[in-house]
This record gives C-alpha cells, structure tokens and sequence, in this order.
C-alpha cells in the first residue's frame, strides 16, 4: 500500500516560485507497488463513526449531526469557502496554457484533472490567489510518479489538495496540486494511493494509522484502475478544531442517489468523482445552520462553457470539475458553492425559482443591478452578460436627442413620425411594428421633437421611436450609447418594437446601462442643468405600490412608520422598462414564444445628515431574456417574480436610509 502521513509542521522557508516549478524536466520510470486487493468487510463500529465498507452498494462515513463550519478562508481548501472572488475553468488546455492563465489572472490551481493523457491536456479551475484565498505557498505538476509526489512534498513542506491520478502507457502518474503546510495553513494530514476502498476507510478513525492520530476527514477521494482492478487515491485531513465538520462518504452512486444522499444529510457536495462504469463518489459535509451555504452540483453539462455560464447565473464559483465522454460525447460535472454577496444571494433566491427547472439548471438568462453613483455596487447578478433590452434601449434614443439639443436643436422643431396600418403586431398604435413599406405621406404625422421624445419615454411609443431613428441615424444613436462608455452594446434593430423581426436585435448589459443613467445623473453626458432634467421628465417614475409598501414596511419594522410618507414623497425614481413576445419564427423555437422583460433608471433615496435631508442616488437595472413559454402557458409566476426583484432590489438601501432619519 503507498500511504504518507504528513504532521504538522513549524515555519519553513519561503517557497519556490510556482514557475519555477512548473513540471519536472525529466521523469523517473519506477515500478509502482499497489496492495492487493481484498474482500470487502462487514459493517463495524468504531466509536462514533460507522464504517460501511459494503463497496458493491453504499458506502457512508458520518461524524455526529452538528452543521459543518463554513471556512472564513482557503488555508485548509477552497471547498467551503464563499467568500466572492475571481476564478476560472478551462477544459482541454496545455500546460502551457494553463501557466498563461495562472500569470494572466494572478491565480492559483485548486483543481485539476487529465483531459486527454495522450495529448497532455488538462480541465482546470483556478482562483485568484488574494484575500481569503490567498496561501503561503503552492505549486502544481501535471505529471509526477507516486515516489516524486512525495519528494517535491519533501521540499516544499506541501500538503495536497488535489491528486489526480491516471495510467499512460502502463504506468501511474499524478496530476497534483499543493499548497505550502507552513503557518497558519499547516495542517494534520494524511495520502495514500494504490489502496482499496477498505484501506482508506481503515485510515479515517482516530489512533489510525499510529496511535494518537485524530479522527479524519476526507477532503479528495479518486479511483483508477490498473490491469482491471480499482484503486483509489485520498488526502485527508484531521477532523479537528476549526477544520472540524460533520461529513458522509459514498461509493457507486447514480446521479440521483447523489441528490438523494443530499438530501437526506442536509449535506454539500466538497468532491465528486464519476468513475468509469457512470457512477459516482462523493463527500459530502452537513450544510445547516449559520454556516449554510448555497451549493450546486450538476451532471452531463455539454461543454466547458455550459458550466461556466450556469455558475455565472447561479452567481457560483466552481471548485470541482469531472470531465469524461458519453458515446463518444464529451461530458462535465460541476460542483459549485456561493460566490455572491449576501444581498446578491437574497435577491437571486426570490427570482430563480421562476427560472430555473426541475434539475435545477436556469431555463432563462436574468440579472439584476443597483450601484450608488460614485460608489460601489451594492448587488448584481449576469451584470456584464449581454441581454436583449426591448424597449428599456430607448434610454439612449433619448440621449441621442438630448445630445442634438444641447448642441441647439431645438425642442419645438417640428418633428415627422408615421403610423403603421399594416403592422405585423398592433397596426396603429403606440405598440405597433414600424414597417418602412407604411413610411408613406397617408400614414405621416406631423408635431415637435419634444412629444416624439415624451411620448417615446412615457408611454414608450414605437412610432417615435422609429422616428428618431429616420431623424438621426442608427449610427447617431450607436455614437450615443459609445459617448455614454456603453462599451459592450450594440444596437442594430431600427424598428424597436418588431422583435428580431430582419434578424436584427440589438444587444446591451447591466453595467452599460448604469453608466448611460450615472452619466447623465452625475452631469458628465448632459451637464448637471436643464438638459440632465429633460432627459429625465418624461420618464416613468413611480414610487408607489409595492415600492411604497417596502418603505412602509422598513419603516414601521424601525419604529419609524411616521416619516415614511415623507420619505416615499422625496424619492426620485424615473426608469425605462421594456417588453417582448418573441414569435418563434424569429426566436427558433417552435409552438409558443420567448419571454423578454427589462428594466433601467435611476432611484435617489433621501437620508438625512444634522437634520438636514439629502439623498443617496443609485442607477439599478433587471432582465430576463431568453425564457421560451409555450403556446398555452401562463406567464403569472414569470411577472411576479420580474414585479418582485423590480422592488426588492432597492429594500436593503431603503432599510439603510431610513436608518438616517
């Protein structure tokens, strides 16, 4: 049996520079010895623990039913720990590429796995290497014997927390990541490799393997075979003290099992592994209590980017990714833990729900933004993914105006639009489909450049907005939105209100729609005068209904219910929403639509300072793009949950200004 037993130790000297130790320039070829194999034993207790060594079936490994601490930092690993933070995945890269990445991002490995042995590439994750993830130390190897893992341990005082281990041409290597064990990472612990399922569950009780040992957790648990027989490679750690936490470990379970393991242990996935024959292997920790931490674990993700744009919807970091080819089809697997503020987290467990199906997987794009202006963003989930905006992008036909007016065009200009009698979609009216075909003398209308502007804000009118558009040019009002720093925007349907009709669709973010409303708040597109006023006049402002109810209800839960009429009263709050039921025709679905709901503006909260009221201003922004609804489905709880995040977004800042008063 190949076992190291690593103990704590005292302050070493720094460690070598991970680029200094990228891969070994030569490696030895030495025989591995492996225990051999042996029957799987009865169940036994050993003291608190119980042993399942049933390896055909289940396999369980439990301490005790308190929750699982969360880890304040990554000293002993990054698997239970959510405190927000860069991170990366990449499948089927080089060393090469993998040691770019690491420089480019300033990170670190935390995982790794062999994609391809023969061609040696690899499947990543990486995270930055700062703040609660920082380490003394670390270094990865691609490709080391079972003997040099324990030598380059030897020199860097290391301690693993990843061991791949994988057979190319007959021979064992190891695909490994370590961390410095010195100072206030050091820890008790243990690896072994080429050992049976009951070997590794023999290691985990206390006085094993010498006596005094503490009780063990398994922190990463993988298998592979040589001249067809399954071994396994673990790292453990001693289940003490703040790295205590009340665990479970299983063999051979299907996908659903997983869940249902899960679920029954109120558990969190730190490490799967999905072995050749489908089934799977986890650890698991109880998630409950203070110390609960939102988590995700998905199976048979198409591709690296599928996995990274579900945590990114999620607002999740992946630690711990399984790749492997289904009749010849890539496949991943994804465990994934919190990545989000808490008031992220808040926000996107109201809306989810809505939009997410049965297996958990997002069935639609959304996000949601509020930054105070001048400051720093206070939630945001998907704020840099590009969405379609629908109407709410008429923000920037209305900066394009206002830009020609303050270079002195004036307001009562006279100003052409037409009527569109043949529309596709409501012919005559506000909500029509501007077709050119109808851009003739019968269907022209005649009046001034401030109600095409007013009426295309408050009541969102597509005929006005389509007459902006003949006015300026679709290349004007793209110069607007790139004056107004909105760098990842693209506007190329000049019939708002057609859908994708010509597949034309235009294309924004979160963010670009922030800087478009603190710019003109904040003086630097229109001057902090008449024309940042008239851009905002005729936009929808409302602070009422559910809105007012959360100032209500803040301010009754502080005492307070007193000032919230005045409060309410002095809130400014003008925004542009926009809506679409794509056709399928132009969406590529089929029997039903796909739903688009979007919002962008401003909200300034009063606060109050030596009695003296000012305010606090924000820019905020909510889509959701890309949700499919069948023919003869309802879309209720869809609007409900838009309506909801629409307000909440704003409660925690309003519990916060009330607070001045």
């Amino acid at each position: 049996m190949h076992f190291r037993h690593v103990t704590k130790q005292g302050p070493a000297t720094v460690p070598r520079d991970r680029k200094q130790d990228f891969t070994l320039n030569a490696l030895r070829q030495p025989s591995v010895t492996h225990a051999s194999s042996s029957a799987p034993r009865a169940p036994q207790r050993l003291g608190a623990l119980l042993l399942a060594l049933v390896v055909a079936t289940v396999f369980a490994v439990w301490s005790g039913q308190q929750p699982a601490r969360a880890d304040a930092n990554a000293l002993t690993d990054d698997r239970s720990v959510s405190v927000p933070t860069g991170w990366w995945s990449y499948a089927n890269v080089t060393e090469q590429f993998v040691k770019d990445r690491l420089d480019e991002h300033d990170a670190r490995l935390t995982d790794i796995e062999v994609h391809d042995a023969a061609a040696g590439t690899y499947t990543v994750v990486m995270v930055r290497g700062s703040g609660a993830y920082a380490v003394p130390g670390w270094w990865w190897y691609p490709r080391l014997t079972f003997d040099e893992v324990g030598q380059k341990l030897n020199e860097h005082t290391g301690r693993l927390i990843d061991l791949d281990p994988y057979v190319v041409n007959g021979q064992v290597r190891y695909a490994v990541v370590m961390v410095s064990n010195t100072g206030s990472a050091a820890r008790t612990w243990w690896w072994s490799s080429g050992v049976t399922s009951a070997a590794v569950g023999d290691l985990l009780p206390a006085n094993k393997p010498n006596p005094g040992d503490p009780a063990k957790r398994l922190v990463d648990l993988e298998t592979y075979q040589v001249n067809g027989t399954k071994l396994y490679s673990a790292i453990y750690i001693a289940n003490i003290g703040a790295d205590a936490k009340s665990w479970q470990w299983w063999l051979n379970q299907s996908s659903a099992s997983v869940k249902q393991r899960m679920d029954e242990f109120g558990g969190r996935i730190t490490n799967l592994e999905r072995q050749a024959d489908g089934t799977y292997n986890l650890i698991q920790v109880h998630n409950s209590g203070s110390d609960d931490k939102a988590s995700w674990v998905h199976f048979g993700l198409t591709s690296i980017n599928q996995v990274l744009d579900v945590a990114a919807q999620h607002g999740a970091r992946v630690f711990d990714v399984d790749t492997y080819l289904v009749n010849g089809g890539r496949r991943y697997d994804a465990v994934m833990i919190d990545n989000a503020n808490a008031e992220t987290r808040r926000l996107s467990d109201l809306i989810a729900p809505a939009y997410t199906d049965a297996n958990g997987l997002p069935t639609a794009d959304f996000g949601f933004y509020l930054k105070r202006i001048g400051g720093s963003q206070s939630a945001g989930l998907q704020t840099t993914l590009q969405y379609e905006p629908a109407s709410s992008i008429k923000a920037v036909h209305n900066l394009t105006v206002m830009r020609s007016v303050r270079s002195g065009e004036q307001l009562n200009a006279s100003f052409t639009y037409y009527n569109y009698p043949n529309s596709p979609f409501w012919p005559n009216t506000k909500d029509a489909c501007p077709i050119p075909a109808d851009e003739v003398t019968a269907n022209r209308v005649t009046s001034t450049l401030d109600f095409g502007k007013d009426n295309m804000m408050s009541i969102s009118d597509n005929r006005t907005t389509r007459g902006v558009v003949l006015r300026y040019g679709l290349g004007t009002v793209q110069s607007a939105a790139i004056a107004a720093g909105m760098t990842s925007t693209t506007i190329n349907q000049d019939q708002i209100g057609c859908a994708f009709l010509g597949g034309k669709r235009n294309f924004t973010t979160l963010v670009d729609m922030g800087r478009l409303y603190e710019g003109v708040e904040d003086g630097t597109l229109l001057d902090a005068g008449q024309f940042r006023t008239e851009f905002f006049q005729p936009m929808n402002n409302g602070v009422g209904g559910a809105l007012a109810a959360i100032v209500t209800a803040e301010a009754n839960a502080q005492g307070k219910g007193a000032v919230a009429a005045d409060f309410i009263a002095r809130m400014r709050n003008h925004f542009k929403g926009g809506s679409y039921n794509v056709p399928c025709d132009q969406a590529g679905c089929s029997n039903g639509w796909v739903y688009v709901r979007t919002n962008a503006g401003r909200m300034a909260l009063p606060v109050k300072s030596g009695g003296v009221v000012g305010e606090r201003v924000f820019v905020y922004g909510a889509f959701v793009d890309n949700q499919f609804v069948c023919a003869t489905c309802s879309t209720a709880t869809l609007d409900n949950a838009v309506a909801k995040i629409n307000v909440e977004l704003f409660r925690a800042e309003i519990r916060s200004a009330l607070l001045t008063w």
